[in-house]
């Protein structure tokens, strides 16, 4: 029983040794930057692009007038200062319709009165010679995104200029310590790859454009409000992740190494039975309980933000990008 075993064993183990070989890629230089992407329809050129380090840039208009304002920048950066009061929409670069932006500002507003998350959207011009994750970890220090205790922010930010040019440094997501349970690095990979980028990197019009960023915005709302064990009413647009198309060789792959790893579990459990050696263990828990994202909280340990205003959250430079 033993030798027939350990020839299965050798087979599988032969199989998906050989199955990951062929399918392994070869290295394409271009294959591994996007196509250059481009935003049309009345939006910046790229020659406005171009500011100075500290100056002002555009701030998304205000709702009651229509005209564009000014914001600051931080000393020495192109990173915007902190709002006077708590937005979720920050389009500084002008990526979004006024639908898609009223309706971002609408699902933020509604997420952090059902859960006090802080999920923010910004987009900017340019952000320099900063890498964008140095960028846009200062930004949601900076601002203090997300609850103190909770730690609960999540930034979007995209910029404008990279995604013009199709050159890496587009786009990221920032995830607040208290939510990187739930949005893990290859989740937030996933949301980038799969919604918000194809758009951009086809070279669709402004408006597609725009609906992809609004729709990674609500699926992130969508996975935050499900980690606190709520959801939206339907005047939120329900957004799903594409399904990908079945990789056979893939497939291959996972199914030998199950039944590789799962011919080893009955070999030793055979073995043990063999033996007459067997243990019973017993384990206790006890103490608080904590989040899949690291940090103890309650959904109603801290109420909303009642000041209009960031309520100081951390991060520790979790989330993707692209």
């Amino acid at each position: 029983m033993q030798r027939f075993l350990s020839t299965i064993l050798i087979a599988l183990l032969a199989a998906s040794l050989f199955a990951q070989v062929q399918s392994k890629p070869t290295e394409d230089k271009d294959a591994t930057e996007p196509t250059q992407a481009v935003v049309q329809a009345g939006r910046l050129s790229n020659e406005q692009l171009s500011p100075t380090a500290g100056t002002p840039i555009a701030q998304p208009a205000d709702a009651t007038d229509g005209q564009p304002q000014q914001v600051d920048c931080l000393p020495g950066s192109l990173i915007p200062v902190k709002p006077s009061s708590m937005l979720f929409n920050c389009d500084y670069a002008a990526l979004l319709t006024q639908e898609d932006a009223a309706l971002i500002a609408a699902v933020g507003k509604q997420l952090e009165e059902m859960t006090t998350a802080e999920l923010v959207f910004v987009s900017v011009p340019s952000r320099g010679e900063m890498p964008l994750g140095e960028f846009s970890l200062k930004l949601a220090k900076t601002w203090g995104i997300g609850k103190k205790v909770q730690d609960n922010g999540v930034l979007l930010i995209a910029v404008k200029d990279n995604l013009l040019e199709g050159k890496p440094g587009m786009i990221r997501i920032e995830v607040g310590y208290g939510l990187e349970g739930c949005l893990n690095d290859a989740k937030c990979g996933n949301i980038l790859d799969n919604i918000a980028l194809p758009p951009f990197i086809a070279q669709k019009d402004a408006i597609t454009c725009s609906a992809a960023l609004r729709d990674a915005y609500i699926y992130l709302a969508q996975e935050i409000a499900k980690e606190y064990k709520t959801e939206f009413d339907d005047s939120v647009p329900k957004v799903a992740m594409p399904k990908e198309p079945l990789d056979l060789v893939d497939w291959a792959i996972k199914m030998g190494n199950w039944l590789l790893w799962s011919c080893i579990g009955v070999g030793i459990l055979m073995g043990i039975f063999s033996k007459g050696k067997t243990k019973s263990h017993s384990t206790y828990s006890s103490g608080s309980v904590r989040s899949s994202g690291g940090n103890y909280y309650s959904q109603n340990s801290s109420s909303s933000n009642k000041n209009n205003h960031y309520g100081g959250g951390n991060f520790g430079g979790g989330g993707a990008e692209r």
